[in-house]
């Protein structure tokens, strides 16, 4: 599995997320607890075999696209622009008084 092909147009990227999404949700909420705590094998990048939880691949999904949303800011914010919010919570709450 390639990490960068198939490049996929713009216009196709929301419908091919929410596929990527769908099967990713699937598969977790198809293990049972005891399942995403035992380890798995699995090819890494660099061709060589390594085992992890499914739940620390998930959390570590997570917590790299937070990693890359950083360095997108960064990059917006290094060219003069002022970045678009993007803290999810503060798109949901509101003030009650």
């Amino acid at each position: 599995m390639s990490w960068w092909e198939p490049v996929y147009p713009f216009e196709k990227l929301e419908e091919e997320w929410q596929k990527s999404l769908e099967i990713w949700n699937n598969y977790i909420r198809s293990l049972t607890e005891e399942q995403l705590n035992t380890e798995v094998s699995f090819i890494g990048f660099d061709g060589g075999k390594w085992a992890a939880t499914p739940l620390d691949i998930a959390l570590q999904l997570n917590y790299h696209s937070i990693h890359h949303r950083a360095q997108i800011q960064t990059l917006i914010r290094e060219q003069g622009i002022e970045p678009d919010f993007v803290d999810y919570i503060g798109t949901k709450y509101r003030k009650i008084s």
